[in-house]
């Protein structure tokens, strides 16, 4: 689950992913506790839906939601790829043009990151593949698209962040690994 303001009516929404009914719902709060579905909600998001992240994607101001699915659950392979849902700043969500973008060589992909990594305004995903311990960058183009590149990094079943932490203006990626019970952070150049 995650919160953000999907609305702009200044009250935190609540975003959760339903990995058998390959959506996203998305209720909108009130700001006294109440929530209500937000129109169109549940959002298509892909086959088996698992992890997600909330950032802006486009760089339009408003929230968008990236999900990464359950690679075990999926019955064609083509379709294990990023699956971004752009917000319109009123409540709802559609699948960017070009969703899903492949996660071809990701193996077990478990944990998604939306963040600026080059300190250009243009926001970022980064995918961890627990399997075969690779990250995948997603980088934001001014067209809207975004160019790939993988790494190689101890990943395993770990957890996945992004912020800035060393005054640059950068993110900068957090990774932790159970299997090797340490943390890798790699900082932007």
């Amino acid at each position: 689950m995650r919160a953000a303001d999907f609305n702009k009516d200044g009250h935190l929404d609540i975003v959760t992913v339903n990995q058998d009914g390959g959506a996203v719902g998305l209720l909108l709060g009130d700001g006294k506790g109440g929530f209500r579905k937000a129109p169109g909600s549940p959002f298509p998001a892909g086959d088996t839906p698992w992890s997600f992240s909330v950032g802006d994607v486009n760089g339009d101001g408003n929230p968008d939601v990236a999900v990464i699915p359950y690679e075990r659950d999926i019955r064609e392979p083509k379709k294990l790829g990023v699956t971004v849902l752009l917000g319109d700043g009123k409540g709802r969500l559609a699948t960017m043009p070009g969703s899903p973008f492949s996660l071809a060589g990701c193996e077990g992909p478990s944990r998604i990151a939306i963040g600026d990594l080059r300190g250009n305004g243009l926001h970022d995903m980064v995918v961890l593949c627990a399997q075969n311990h690779k990250l995948f960058f997603f980088l934001g183009t001014r067209d809207g698209t975004f160019r790939v590149f993988k790494r190689d990094v101890a990943t395993g079943w770990g957890g996945l962040a992004v912020g800035k932490l060393d005054g640059s203006g950068k993110d900068s990626v957090i990774i932790t690994n159970h299997d090797q019970d340490t943390i890798t952070i790699l900082f932007s150049k």
